[in-house]
């Protein structure tokens, strides 16, 4: 859910829904050097401020190879789609997974999220910086003629996770959204509308995130 709230009293606010549920599968070789990764992604992302119709459903998915060159080096490549409220979306990927040290890593596809962390303290405490893209769409009710607003960001953080038990963790994120603005578009087409738009401009603002998980790290896992 994003929730905008554009006068100091709250007495506009706007909210809008995303709500999916991805299944995929993974297939690998018998040799365990390629691995094809395939994922269905349906989707409603609306206002929901009327009955629910194809006007709010998404649907879309992921392809992606993985070649695992030995322990320290993965390539990935691949394409994911959707079909959002604008429009047919693709969008080419291609990621690097490689262990640099035992203290230094990189992971992600690009791109859509990338991560360099380093293990400041092993097993224990690791911190480093991520990258996230997003592109998302949001179909608006017929009171707003069936409108859509799209939302492009991108996320600069630093990240801390501690693990104070085994899996149990506490993660912190600091950093900059840079993304374009969320904005309002007139329905079937790609012009910005100003009419009752269900959100102000936004500059570039400070995000934060602070919360504990139960994390399974599979690098942990292997070395027990």
């Amino acid at each position: 859910m994003i929730s905008s709230t554009i006068t100091p009293d709250s007495s506009y606010t706007s909210k809008l829904y995303n709500v999916s549920l991805p299944v995929g599968f993974q297939f690998v070789s018998k040799n365990k050097k390629w691995k094809t990764v395939l994922i269905g992604i349906p989707k409603m992302a609306s206002d929901f401020k009327g009955a629910v119709d194809n006007y709010d459903y998404q649907y879309g998915g992921i392809f992606l190879e993985n070649y695992v060159h030995n322990e320290k080096l993965k390539i990935k490549a691949g394409l994911y789609y959707n079909s959002e409220a604008f429009g047919n979306f693709f969008m080419p990927l291609v990621g690097l997974d490689w262990k640099v040290s035992d203290r230094l890593n990189l992971y992600g596809i690009l791109p859509s999220s990338y991560k360099v962390e380093y293990a400041f303290v092993k097993n224990k405490l690791y911190a480093g910086v991520n990258f996230r893209s997003l592109t998302r769409s949001f179909r608006l009710s017929k009171v707003k003629n069936l409108d859509y607003v799209r939302y492009n960001e991108i996320q600069l953080k630093l990240f801390a996770d501690f693990f104070v038990r085994k899996k149990i963790l506490i993660f912190g994120e600091v950093g900059y959204s840079l993304g374009k603005s969320p904005l309002q578009f007139t329905y079937n087409t790609k012009q910005e509308t100003f009419s009752s738009p269900v959100y102000t401009p936004l500059k570039s603002y400070l995000v934060f995130n602070i919360g504990v998980a139960y994390r399974i790290r599979l690098d942990l896992e292997k070395q027990e």
